[in-house]
Formats: structure tokens, C-alpha cells, sequence
């Protein structure tokens, strides 16, 4: 992930004793009805000064973007670009920005597009201003922002600031009236404000002639006037300066720059020359690169004076140099320093940085130096730190500034690329890596350290986990960990989760157990966020399949104490916790804390490689619009996975897959059975043994009892309640409690709609016996009308036989799960609480035995009647009832007080 810079979005601070310019002020009001304003001018035209007193007197939101050389990386520039829009609104973007970041971004046309969506869809009016945009020269990024500005929203106004013209299509904005333009004309100080400033602000008694002269001379440039007239403080002969001062902007500059620098003490010299080298400057930065003390002193010092020094926050901590003025010195020290002195700056600042914890900037030093050494062995160090951060781009990064020699020559940085490799999906790349000549050759040396062995051996391991090879994953990651005893970066958590995984796959799940908690406490204690988190995640993810929500609810709540306690909260590995987090809660029927804990879940994980977990995520929001009903919702939050996965272009790990099964689901839910049909004529199965295949035969077996209910087949059921019966037998074997309760749920609807009540009520007591002890609410709540008949029957039932403390514990499970059902709208037959046509004693008798769970034969001996009068009674009492099924006429009988719950 992009770490940024915040500094970069402040708005800058409104100087005091500020020359006045409503004139220029009231005309970027007035532009605010067109698209673009372009403010257009050479350094030091007062660009950002200009825009630094219209924001507090816009009519509309502002926000600010300072941009630099770094941000012409495409993925960068949005990057930043959302961030400044999260000013206004955090949740515009963010879902966008992980987009952006991903492994394998689509093209930027379909993340500008959703975008664009997301501004239209906020309310207020707006700016957005890109400062010194002329640092950008990358054509991506130009072709970019000209396909936003071709589809701009009403409600966003763009700002650009910059020396030279951008390459955007200025003419046509300008023919469709769309473009306001200040240019370097309208920026100059006219006589009256080069006076204003010259005697108000900087404190010089010049005459009007001086003042006129100056003017003319710097032709209202007012970096060049701010220049002249820190050169002429402390003279007497003004006017014989000003007389002297003559030539062409491209002279003003060294001319008048050497006058400033030449006037500054040898110390504050010095200063401003060494810390040239800096973006951006603090007292205690400052002091290290210097070698001095007393920095953050003489950096307010500075801005007193107005030298050239710019805040970037409130509290005075960060400055920068004005570029043109960094320019200047950066000139001025590469002609007066010699390469090694220079060298020995930036080696200072990347000591600092380092220091700090900010390795980006401390490589970039490093490199600057040019010391290839000291950024190669940052890199080697902290390239798994950043992994075990989630933060594979930065290292993968910092692995492209390298020399591409030296990264297959060095053996932490060959493995530092696997990883960067393995962690992004490229498993085929990974092994031709490891196997290249060149990079071989140095990893099979025979005087490789232990470390690196173990560690190479934990890449081949993990290599082995995302191809399912069970048994090479376990035996290699147990030779590792035995070389990795002394590692502190988390490797001996990620050997421990391997071997967890491949025991799981193997079906040893007290053993994966066993190794997962000891894999998730090396990761805390030995460097390893990552490990620790995915070990917790895949432990969760046992719990629940095996029906043990209080475990898995632990195993979560141990996860994002964990990451509290070490500050883990904003990684995108914590994603994988609130997915699984948010799943317990649903099932326990929490919607308002499932919903929360998804969503955070889903937007931690976007852009993530975690990308089966997040289809899950988007099934179980899905899931829980359903619940309340939202068949649409539930329908666009599958729709926006789908569209984010097609948009990645990616093979299809099963998230894909996933997420389409999800949406057959709901079409079964709403009874659009013709689209759930296609989606059975047309699926490429699966195993069962898989746990894509056995998603996809519930499904199947939800299709085909939806089809028996509405379309009184029978075949389809037979087919299913072998399906049902093969997928029971494995879940018992394995001890997955949680599926076999969903199993024996679907199994006792399949019974039901074959007609046979007993298989039905043992199937259901099964499941209710199952499920009580943990609570489970929605496995039996989004089955949906017909389990709650199947409930309302099984209650009827109990109350009628002896009960014992476990039967009465079973009762109020029951009941609890019944309060949990939408309450039923009234039928039709409801109207008022006495049928048209009312039932006879004889059909009020046979009606009472059916609602506590008799056949026909047993209905036929208890009243000693022919089975066929039976079925004729039952008939007629259907017909009154409006019905032709049992389970409903019964709860039709209780509706209209035929029969007491």
C-alpha cells in the first residue's frame, strides 16, 4: 500500500500582512461555474500565495494537492488524489484506492470511471486543486486526468497550478467555455502592490520613482521583487542598487540569488546549502544532516524571515524550501561540494529516516548518495518487515530501484523478489525465478547461511501451500524451521502456519490446531503481524466450519487485541479477522454488528491477495441485506465484488466462482428459479470434496427443493437427498460440526417435501441438537417460510412427549429461533377469524393429529377409518385452508386460532 504523505494535502496557511488581491480573488470565484481554472506562470508569480487567500473566501469545499517528481508513478498520482478527496468525505474512493492498488490493477479509464461515480454521488460542491502540476511529465498520467476531465462531475471544480501549459486539451475546454486562465500577465504585482509589498511587508523606505523602477525592471515578477528586496535590506544606496539590477528573467534569477545567499551569515549559509538536499525539513532531521544543533530554531528563524521557507502543517514541525529557491541552493551546493560531501548529507538524512522507521525515504537517501550498498542492505533488511506489514508494493518498489544485477546476485534479495512474487499470486513466475541460471546458481552455493537456507526453504514450502501440495508443504516447512531458530522476522511463524495448513489439508485438525496458536504467538513474539493474524484468521475459519461460534468469536477477539496491543489495526491483513468476525455475528443473527465488522472487513481487503476471503466477505453482506429483506442490495454488493474481481483481471483463484454462487442463492431466495437453472445447466462442478464443489451441490439442493415446491417434482429431490447424504457422511467423518448442521437442515426440508415426517423431525431434532449449544440462528432462519413451519411442527411435537431439563433447554432454542423468523403477513383465508366454509369436528380432529406429526396410517387406526377417508378429509381441509401442503395448512390452523402453538 501507498503510504501518504499527509503534509502534501494541507492547504496553505494564509500569511500575515498578505498584499491584497480581490481583483484576482473575485475571478477564481467566478470560474467556479466552469470546469477547469488554469493558473499559468513562471516561478515565483505568486501561483499558491494567490490560492492560499481565495480558499477561506470560496463559496465552495476546497481541497489541496502539492504535487512533486515522485507522483508522476500513475497509481501514486490517484492515490494522492483520493486521499485529498477524503478530506471532504473519508468514504469517497476507499474502496477505489484498494482498486488501484492491487496486485493486478484494471486499466485506469475503469477505476476513473467508478470514481467519477462515487463524486457524482456527493452532494456538496467542491475544488480540488493539483499545485505545480508542471512536475508532472508522465503522459499516463496527463491522459488520465484529461479522461476526467472529459466526463467531470457538475459538483467538481479542478484548480491546476503550474509553470508551463499541461498537455491537456486546453483548446476545446476553452471553445466550450469551460476554462478560466490566469496567466503570468495577471499574476504581476501591478505599481500599487509592488509598493505595498515593498514598504509594508519587507519594511523599505522607497520612494514611488524606486518602487516604479523596480517594477519595471522585475516587470511585476514578485519572487523577483521578494528577492530584490531581501538584497537591498541593510543597503543605503537603494537607488543605486535598483539602477545596477537589470537583465532577462533567466539572469534575474542567478543574479538576485547570489545577492541573497551572499547576504546570509556563514552559518545560516551553510545551512540552507546542506538541507537543500531535503523535500522536506524538521528540527531534528535537520540537525543530523547538518551535524549541528538548534535547527527547529533556526527553521522558524527562516520563516520569520521570509526566506523561502514554506510550513506544511499547523504545529510548525515540517517546512519545505520554495522550489525555486530549493533549485537555487541545490545548484549552488553541487557547484561548491564536492560528490563526497554531498554523499555524506544524504547518508546523514538516511540514517535519520531510518532511524525514524521511514525506509522509503531512508533508501531513497541511500541511493541519492549514490551509496547501492546501504540502500541494497535496507532493502534486504526491512523488504520482510514490510511483509509481515502487508505492505508488499513498497518493497517491491524499492527492489525496481535497485540494479536488476545485484538483485540476482544477492540471495536476500532474490528471495525478498520470491516473495514479492509468491505473495502477489505469481506462482508460475516464482518458480522460474528460483530456478533461473543466475539466480540458482548463487542459492545453491554451498556456503549459504543457515537463515538464508531456512528461509529459501520456507519460500519453496509456501510455493507448495498454493498448489495444494500437502505433504512437500509440510515436510519443507518442518526443515526450515528447524534452520530458522534464531529468526526474529516472523519466518518461524510462517513455517509453523504452513505446516498448520498442510495438517489441516491432510485432515489432522488437532494438530493444525495445535500449530496455528503456536504459529499466531511466534508471530506476535518474533516479528511476524502478518503470520500471526493469518494464523488466527485460518483458526476462526476452522471454529466456524466446525459450529463453534463462541470459539471463533475468541479467536477473532484474541486477533484485533493482538493488533491493538502492536498497533496492527490499519494493516490489510486485519481484513481477514473482521471477515470472519462478521460472519460469527451473522450467524448469531447481531445484522447491525455483522454488517459493520463486514464491511471493514471487505475495505481492509480490497487490493489485498486475500482474495477468496474477501468473495466471502461480499457473500456475507450480501447475506445480511437478504435478511432484512433488501433482495436488491444483496444483488448489488454481489454485483460490486463480481465487478471488482473483472476489473483486476485475474484468473479465477475461486473467488469468482464463489461469487456467483452467492448470487444463485439469492435467485433461489426470490424464487427466480429460470436464472438459477441456466446456472445449473451451464456450472462447471467441482468436487464435492472441494470446498467449491460442496458450496456449489447446497446450492444445487436449494435449487432443486425451490423446483419441488413450486413444481411438485419428485426426481430432482431423489437427486438431492443423495447429494445430501454423500456430503453428511464426509462432514461426520471430518467433524465439521457447522456444515452437518446446515446439512441435516436441508435434509429434513428434502425429507418433509417427500412426504416422509418421521426421516423429517429425526433430521431436524439432529440439526436443533447440534445447534443449540452454540446459539445458531440464521442456518435455520434463511431457509426461510418452510423452516419455520418444519419449527412450528417440531415444537408441537416435543410439547406433546415427556420432557427431561435437555428437551425443556431444546424448547426454548426452538422458540428462540421461531422469534427470529419475519412474522408471517395474514392470509388471505385470515381476513376474519372464521372460514367462509369452517372445518368439521372430524377435519378439526385429523387436522390436530397432522400438527403433532401423525401419518395417515396412524390417523386411519386412532379413528378407526380407511386410510382413503383419510386422505379425502385431509383434501377437504386443504381446500378450506387454501392449501396443499401440510406443513402450511398447519400454520394456516394456528393463524386463525384453529389450533393453539
Amino acid at each position: 500500500m501507498i503510504e501518504i504523505l499527509t503534509t502534501k494535502l494541507f492547504i496553505p496557511r494564509l500569511r500575515k500582512n498578505l498584499v491584497s488581491r480581490p481583483r484576482l480573488v473575485n475571478r477564481l470565484t467566478e470560474g467556479l461555474d466552469r470546469k477547469l481554472t488554469l493558473i499559468a506562470a513562471p516561478a515565483g508569480f505568486g501561483k499558491t500565495t494567490l490560492l492560499s487567500e481565495w480558499i477561506p473566501q470560496s463559496p465552495r469545499c476546497v481541497t489541496w494537492l502539492s504535487l512533486e517528481d515522485g507522483d508522476n508513478d500513475l497509481v501514486k498520482f490517484w492515490a494522492y488524489f483520493i486521499a485529498s478527496l477524503q478530506g471532504l468525505k473519508p468514504e469517497i474512493g476507499a474502496s477505489i484506492l484498494s482498486l488501484l492498488q492491487s496486485p493486478q490493477p484494471p486499466p485506469i479509464t475503469s477505476i476513473l470511471t467508478a470514481l467519477i461515480n462515487e463524486i457524482t454521488a456527493f452532494k456538496d460542491m467542491f475544488a480540488i486543486v493539483l499545485d505545480d502540476y508542471h512536475v508532472i511529465d508522465s503522459q499516463p498520467v496527463h491522459d488520465a486526468l484529461t479522461f476526467l476531465m472529459n466526463h467531470l462531475p457538475k459538483n467538481m471544480h479542478l484548480v491546476v497550478t503550474t509553470r508551463i501549459d499541461p498537455p491537456l486539451p486546453l483548446a476545446r475546454i476553452r471553445v466550450h467555455d469551460d476554462l478560466t486562465e490566469l496567466r503570468a500577465n495577471d499574476l504581476r504585482f501591478t505599481t500599487d502592490e509592488s509598493a505595498e509589498f515593498l514598504r509594508r511587508m519587507m519594511g523599505l523606505n522607497v520612494s514611488a520613482e524606486e518602487v516604479a523602477a523596480l517594477e519595471t525592471r522585475t516587470e511585476g515578477w514578485i519572487a523577483g521583487l521578494q528577492i530584490a528586496a531581501l538584497s537591498m535590506q541593510g543597503r543605503d544606496d537603494i537607488s543605486g542598487f535598483i539602477e545596477a539590477f537589470s537583465g532577462s528573467h533567466r539572469h534575474i534569477l542567478g543574479y538576485l540569488a547570489d545577492e541573497v545567499i551572499n547576504q546570509q551569515s556563514e552559518s545560516t549559509l551553510n545551512f540552507l546549502l546542506q538541507t537543500s538536499i531535503l523535500e522536506r525539513l524538521c528540527g531534528s532531521l535537520c540537525d543530523t544532516v547538518t551535524a549541528s544543533v538548534g535547527c527547529e530554531e533556526r527553521l522558524r528563524t527562516l520563516e520569520r524571515a521570509n526566506l523561502f521557507i514554506i510550513p506544511l502543517d499547523d504545529e510548525g514541525v515540517w517546512y519545505r524550501y520554495h522550489h525555486l529557491f530549493a533549485e537555487v541552493l541545490h545548484n549552488r551546493l553541487k557547484a561548491s561540494a564536492t560528490k563526497e560531501t554531498i554523499g555524506e548529507l544524504h547518508k546523514r538524512a538516511s540514517t535519520w529516516f531510518e532511524e525514524m522507521g521511514l525506509i522509503d525515504e531512508a533508501i531513497g537517501h541511500a541511493l541519492a548518495a549514490p551509496d547501492i550498498e546501504r540502500g541494497a542492505s535496507l532493502v534486504e533488511h526491512f523488504s520482510m518487515v514490510m511483509m509481515q506489514q502487508s505492505k508488499i508494493f513498497i518493497f517491491r518498489s524499492w527492489l525496481e530501484q535497485l540494479p536488476p544485477e545485484m538483485v540476482r546476485t544477492r540471495p536476500r534479495l532474490i528471495l525478498a523478489n520470491g516473495w514479492s512474487l509468491v505473495l502477489t499470486g505469481h506462482v508460475n513466475e516464482l518458480e522460474k525465478w528460483l530456478i533461473a541460471p543466475q539466480t540458482s546458481a548463487v542459492l545453491d552455493a554451498p556456503d549459504l547461511p543457515a537463515q538464508v537456507l531456512g528461509e529459501l526453504i520456507l519460500l519453496q514450502a509456501t510455493l507448495a501451500r498454493f498448489r495444494r501440495e500437502n505433504d512437500r508443504a509440510f515436510a519443507l516447512a518442518r526443515q526450515a524451521l528447524g534452520l530458522l531458530s534464531e529468526d526474529d522476522r516472523g519466518l518461524q511463524a510462517g513455517a509453523l502456519y504452513t505446516i498448520g495448513v498442510a495438517q489441516l489439508q491432510q485432515g489432522d485438525i488437532a494438530s493444525a490446531h495445535e500449530s496455528l496458536v503456536e504459529a499466531a504467538a511466534a508471530g506476535e513474539a518474533r516479528g511476524g503481524p502478518y503470520m500471526a493474524l493469518s494464523a488466527l484468521d485460518t483458526l476462526s475459519d476452522i471454529q466456524l466450519r466446525q459450529g463453534n461460534l463462541t470459539q471463533a468469536m475468541q479467536s477473532c477477539q484474541q486477533a484485533l487485541d493482538m493488533a491493538a496491543r502492536r498497533n496492527w489495526d490499519s494493516m490489510p491483513a486485519i481484513g481477514m479477522i473482521y471477515i470472519h468476525l462478521g460472519r460469527v455475528l451473522y450467524e448469531q443473527n447481531d445484522l447491525e454488528a455483522a454488517t459493520r465488522a463486514l464491511t471493514k472487513g471487505v475495505e481492509r481487503l480490497r487490493g489485498s491477495i486475500e482474495q477468496f476471503l474477501l468473495a466471502q466477505g461480499y457473500i456475507a453482506l450480501a447475506d445480511v441485506h437478504l435478511a432484512r429483506g433488501d433482495s436488491d442490495e444483496a444483488y448489488a454488493i454481489i454485483h460490486q465484488g463480481a465487478e471488482w474481481f473483472s476489473q483486476m483481471q485475474i484468473a479465477d483463484t475461486g473467488a469468482g466462482t464463489l461469487l456467483d454462487v452467492g448470487r444463485i442463492r439469492i435467485a433461489v431466495q426470490v424464487n427466480d428459479l429460470e436464472t438459477a437453472i441456466q446456472w445449473a445447466e451451464d456450472c462447471q462442478w467441482l468436487p464435492e470434496h472441494t470446498l467449491l464443489g460442496q458450496i456449489q451441490a447446497v446450492t444445487l439442493v436449494r435449487l432443486r427443493l425451490a423446483q419441488g415446491r413450486s413444481r411438485n417434482q419428485v426426481q430432482p429431490l431423489d437427486e438431492s437427498a443423495d447429494i445430501v447424504d454423500r456430503l453428511i457422511e464426509r462432514a461426520t467423518a471430518g467433524q465439521w460440526w457447522g456444515q452437518l448442521i446446515e446439512l441435516l437442515i436441508l435434509r429434513s426440508l428434502l425429507y418433509e417435501a417427500q412426504g416422509n415426517t418421521t426421516e423429517m423431525f429425526a433430521s431436524l431434532e439432529q440439526a436443533v441438537t447440534l445447534a443449540e449449544p452454540e446459539g445458531h440462528i440464521r442456518a435455520f432462519v434463511d431457509e426461510g417460510k418452510q423452516m419455520r413451519l418444519l419449527l412450528l411442527d417440531y415444537r408441537s411435537k416435543m410439547k406433546g412427549q415427556e420432557t427431561g431439563e435437555g428437551k425443556a433447554r431444546q424448547l426454548l432454542y426452538v422458540d428462540k429461533l421461531l422469534s427470529a423468523f419475519p412474522q408471517p403477513a395474514p392470509t388471505e383465508n385470515a381476513v376474519s377469524k372464521n372460514l367462509p366454509d369452517p372445518l368439521s369436528e372430524r377435519e378439526l380432529d385429523i387436522l390436530r393429529l397432522i400438527a403433532i406429526g401423525r401419518s395417515n396410517q396412524e390417523i386411519a387406526e386412532m379413528l378407526v377409518i380407511a386410510v382413503s377417508t383419510v386422505k379425502t378429509h385431509i383434501n377437504n381441509l386443504y381446500g378450506k385452508l387454501g392449501t396443499n401442503r401440510r406443513t402450511e395448512a398447519i400454520a394456516i390452523a394456528r393463524e386463525l386460532g384453529l389450533l393453539a402453538d
